[in-house]
């Protein structure tokens, strides 16, 4: 029997709950995870109302830099109620803080200068609207709600700047994408050795056995790759680090036969977290490398190498559970 379309409905929106919860759920394991880590900013709160703010090494020199911007222009310490970041161009014998609406303009000229990066120009925008931007390093700083507001911005202005750069791509065939590989993962978590699975996927949309037309099996084979892609940005967003990583090729090397798998798994764990691990599967690990670089080192492998990532991260990150990689969208 069909659904109604007002069963159809409140499935929709019980799917949408579910992920909301999914998302807040991983936020939490989040800022657990990074409590008490120097490594990231720490945020005290006080009875009085007040807050202390502890932030890394690499954030501390730069606040270092700052005060000594201060001392130059007022020659003294600033007292703890002024602002360590004033406004230049304010003349005075005390310090006055950037008014409120500056950030705002200045995400919006931002903006304007990253004409041509569509992801660059919706972060800036996003920022502009809330108020606060959220990364990867600052995430745990911000309520699950925060978070939420930003990334929603976000996605708003990317969708809108995307929309008239490039064709859609149907939603049937991000479907058959996602459902592609979550079906290689799942048979590479059950299945001993089967690490080649994603390698004959591919073989047989390369090689026309799909029954897809060319443009189609383009098509497929794109969204795979910026599935798998965006599965694994989304992971790092949330708080997946080097130790888990490790933990991951390690797993990718036991299972499926070592550094034929292991090794391009590691190189794009390498270039997406920007470091430099695990160094051993890796032959002359290049921090900083773009995805194009990845590309050329992997060629055909290069979504095979994702999903073994992405398949080693089930196993150990998330004990085995492959819907967790659809809950990163």
């Amino acid at each position: 029997m069909a659904k109604s379309k007002k069963d159809a409905k409140r499935e929709r929106r019980a799917k949408r709950l579910a992920e909301r919860e999914k998302r807040f759920e991983r936020h939490a394991v989040l800022t657990r995870k990074r409590q008490g880590d120097p490594r990231f900013a720490q945020v005290t709160h006080h009875d009085d109302g007040s807050r202390t703010v502890s932030v890394p090494p690499h954030v501390s020199e730069l606040l270092h830099e700052q005060l000594d911007r201060f001392r130059e222009r007022f020659g003294r310490d600033p007292h703890p109620d002024e602002p360590v970041f004033f406004d230049p161009d304010v003349s005075g014998d005390s310090p006055v803080p950037f008014p409120a609406d500056a950030m705002e303009e200045t995400m919006r000229a931002a903006a304007e200068s990253f004409e041509g990066d569509p992801h660059m120009q919706s972060l800036a925008l996003a920022t502009a609207d809330v108020g606060y931007m959220v990364t990867s390093e600052n995430a745990h700083m911000f309520s699950a709600h925060e978070v939420e507001a930003f990334e929603e911005a976000a996605r708003e202005h990317l969708d809108r700047l995307n929309a008239d750069e490039k064709p859609e791509v149907p939603d049937s065939i991000t479907g058959v994408a996602r459902q592609h590989l979550l079906d290689c993962a799942t048979a590479m978590l059950t299945e001993q050795g089967s690490g080649d699975v994603p390698r004959k996927v591919l073989n047989q949309l390369l090689k026309d056995e799909s029954g897809l037309g060319d443009e189609e099996t383009g098509v497929l084979v794109s969204s795979l790759v910026a599935t798998a892609l965006g599965w694994l940005v989304t992971a790092k967003e949330y708080g997946v680090g080097e130790e888990d990583l490790n933990e991951a090729v390690n797993w990718v090397a036991e299972h499926f036969g070592g550094i034929d798998y292991a090794g391009p798994a590691a190189a794009v764990a390498t270039a997406l977290w920007n470091g430099s691990l695990p160094q051993r599967f890796v032959q002359n690990p290049q921090q900083g490398a773009t995805f194009n670089d990845l590309h050329q080192l992997l060629g055909q492998d290069l979504m095979p190498a994702m999903l073994w990532l992405c398949t080693g991260l089930v196993a150990t990150f998330a004990d085995g559970d492959v819907e967790w990689l659809a809950s990163l969208g």
